[in-house]
């Protein structure tokens, strides 16, 4: 049966692999610079090796065959690019086919990369690339080798691949696509069509999730990262296929550019990729950015289909770096991540449960600063530039909204390998209504405890831990505010005993030790930190390097002046609480009036439940970690009471009350609420819980 996106049957080519081809090759081509070229020319000897590239060892990601691979593509690709400064110089194409000779020649003496990643994808998406451009001027025994190191990642030769999920599997795809286009087996770009429109199904597995969340390296938030290789690759497999007998379905379509539009641009503010969403990814300067997704926008739209327009639209968008994200909150529930977007600022938070892994580490020893990364990490974006490239300054202990034990080194990750680990309690989660939400976590990290919540309300977030422990910690404990690049000075003002603010003070430099409660105004954000909290504010240049984050980087010095809040526990909290609010884009006048006047109510914030009241805004949130009861001090107010642990948001509309539970069972949760003088109210949520597939 011919599969294919709405479009008229007629357009479809006669020769529909030979069309492939012809796309495959043009797709192949890359302008490479002048002053690349000469760089890999000056390395070529006369025997076709390079004088800088050996075979071992082959245990570093610098892998010698790699690379020599690498280089020989870029001089085909520069010789035959009509837009390259050096198309058509054929000493291009004699010293790539001379080094292929010496590879081919040599290449079976050597060992293979101990990744098997490196085997069977990184080399076949070179070589294919390769036999493309060049295959009637290669002698038989360099095809033949080409041909061995690109049927490594064919699924037909090695059918197991078949079996492999996310990115993976779609970069084999890639790869076997390619090679049956050249040796003319339209059954396995068929086959490669299915098993790619039967990953693009919601899984339990890796791959795209039901939340819209991206899973690789099992469950691993990797929207970005992966993530974006994916959502790169399946456009351009679209357009590769399309208006041919092996054509997507319009379903595959859909499912894809529903991704793009929905999932991918809710992470984006600005020219930035949500960090959270990077994996290990964030130990690369450029993974951050968003350019990528537009691009993936701007190659769907060559498809014929009704997203078009807007798939234009967005890449345009991105490309001028206006995007803002999709407005609204946006809960990857999978993931324990959420995001609220707005037109002036966007705030992301990333939880850690024993449904999903904190983070990534590569076993080439990439990622090594991961292991606090799902602790309730807030990335708080105004522009998208407040992290740029921050990480290798970064103090790894004062993340953004978590509270750690601030060890005097580091936690080694053992043998710079795979170290990602599961959170160890399940009362995660997020209730939410697409404007206002309510996420809560019991954080656990060894010794250390605590009740975390955070509340997004109209124009910003509230913050609360309660129940902060640990009694057997013997280093400083504390909760990062935030901590960024720092844009010009810190001004803070405390409350003198009266109630009333003090006036408001600056530090252009240095640390300053101050006492909550406090208003705090930095890079254009306003803090409110209730006490009594002994506060720190540093305004301080940094200075660390990008082998901090990976052994294969560099260790050149990375500077930077840095914005620290950082509210403080001491050695060994005994029920310590914190209690601040973060308001993007509002100083001065407007913050000082809220300092003021809070425009909440905690109505607790225990071992037991976290809560808050948003009068003007007729909102209730709460975090019940037990059955119980809530209520404003006014009897006027509002009272809440479940029967079972969960998550609850009760919001008055125009329409109505508007109530959203959820739970980690999926069993009948009991709500009864009195709300602003009314009656009471029972009602009973049947299915609270989101982790039931069959729900």
């Amino acid at each position: 049966m011919i599969l294919a996106l709405p479009h008229a049957s007629a357009s479809t080519p006669r020769k529909p692999l030979e069309t492939i081809r012809k796309r495959l090759v043009a797709g192949s081509l890359a302008p490479v610079t002048h002053e690349a070229v000469q760089d890999i020319l000056s390395h070529l000897k006369s025997d076709g090796s390079f004088d800088d590239l050996a075979p071992e060892p082959h245990d570093l990601p610098a892998w010698g065959p790699l690379i020599g691979v690498s280089r020989a593509l870029s001089l085909l690709q520069a010789y035959a690019t009509p837009e390259a400064p050096d198309h058509g110089n054929g000493s291009l194409k004699t010293g790539a086919l001379s080094h292929l000779r010496f590879w081919a020649a040599h290449q079976k003496d050597w060992p293979l990369h101990f990744n098997w990643w490196h085997n069977e994808i990184g080399l076949p998406l070179l070589t294919h690339r390769i036999l493309l451009l060049a295959e009637p001027e290669l002698d038989e025994s360099t095809r033949k080798a080409l041909d061995e190191a690109t049927a490594r990642g064919d699924v037909v030769s090695h059918p197991s691949h078949f079996q492999a999920t996310g990115q993976n599997l779609i970069w084999y795809c890639k790869i076997t696509v390619a090679f049956a286009a050249i040796r003319n087996r339209p059954d396995a770009i068929r086959a490669c069509r299915d098993r790619i429109s039967d990953s693009l199904k919601p899984v339990n597995g890796q791959g795209i999730q039901k939340d819209g969340s991206f899973f690789q390296h099992g469950e691993t938030f990797y929207n970005g990262g992966y993530g974006i290789s994916f959502s790169q690759d399946l456009p351009a497999f679209m357009v590769l296929l399309d208006q041919t007998p092996f054509a997507f379905s319009k379903r595959d379509y859909e499912t894809l550019a529903g991704f793009l539009l929905g999932p991918q641009l809710s992470l984006i503010r600005g020219t930035t990729l949500d960090l959270s969403s990077m994996g290990r990814y964030y130990a690369r300067e450029a993974s951050d950015l968003a350019a990528p997704v537009g691009k993936s926008c701007e190659t769907l739209a060559k498809v014929k289909g009704r997203h078009r327009k807007k798939l234009l639209e967005c890449a345009e968008r991105i490309a001028g770096g206006r995007f803002l994200g999709n407005p609204g909150i946006h809960s990857f529930y999978k993931s324990d991540f959420v995001t609220d977007n707005h037109e002036g600022y966007a705030v992301s938070l990333k939880m850690r449960s024993n449904r999903s892994y904190n983070s990534d580490t590569s076993p080439l020893g990439e990622g090594l600063v991961s292991e606090f990364l799902s602790d309730g990490v807030t990335w708080i974006y105004r522009t998208g530039l407040e992290y740029r490239h921050l990480f290798p300054v970064l103090d790894p202990f004062r993340l953004p909204g978590v509270t750690e034990e601030r060890l005097p080194e580091y936690p080694k990750v053992p043998a710079n390998n795979f170290n990602h680990t599961y959170g160890p309690t399940s009362f995660v989660l997020t209730a939410e209504d697409g404007e206002r939400a309510v996420s809560s976590m019991f954080f656990v990290r060894q010794n250390l405890s605590a009740r975390k919540a955070w509340f997004f309300h109209e124009g910003g977030m509230l913050a609360l831990a309660g129940a902060l422990d640990c009694q057997t910690c013997e280093h400083p404990v504390s909760t990062s505010v935030n901590q960024e690049w720092s844009r010009g000075p810190v001004s803070f003002a405390v409350s003198k005993p009266d109630g009333n603010p003090s006036s408001l003070e600056t530090l252009e430099a240095g640390r300053r030790e101050i006492e909550a409660p406090a208003r705090i105004e930095a890079n254009g954000v306003g803090y409110l930190v209730f006490g009594p909290k002994r506060i720190t504010l540093e305004n301080v240049v940094q200075k660390g390097s990008w082998k901090k984050l990976d052994v294969n980087k560099s260790d050149r010095e990375v500077s930077g002046k840095v914005i620290h809040i950082t509210l403080e526990h001491g050695t060994r909290p005994d029920h310590s609480e914190v209690v601040y609010e973060v308001f993007p884009g509002l100083t001065g006048e407007p913050l000082r009036e809220k300092q003021l006047h809070p425009d909440f109510e905690v109505l607790e914030n225990s071992y037991y439940r976290q809560a808050a009241y948003f009068e003007k805004e007729k909102l209730l949130q709460a975090a019940f970690y037990w059955p119980g009861k809530v209520s404003t001090r006014d009897p006027a107010g509002a009272e809440l009471e479940v029967d079972s642990p969960c998550v609850v948001q009760l919001r008055e509309k125009t329409t109505g009350m508007d109530l959203v539970v959820r739970a980690v069972l999926d069993q009948p949760v009991q709500v009864k609420y009195r709300w602003r003088g009314g009656k009471p109210v029972t009602r009973v949520v049947k299915h609270p819980s989101l982790f039931y597939e069959s729900k």
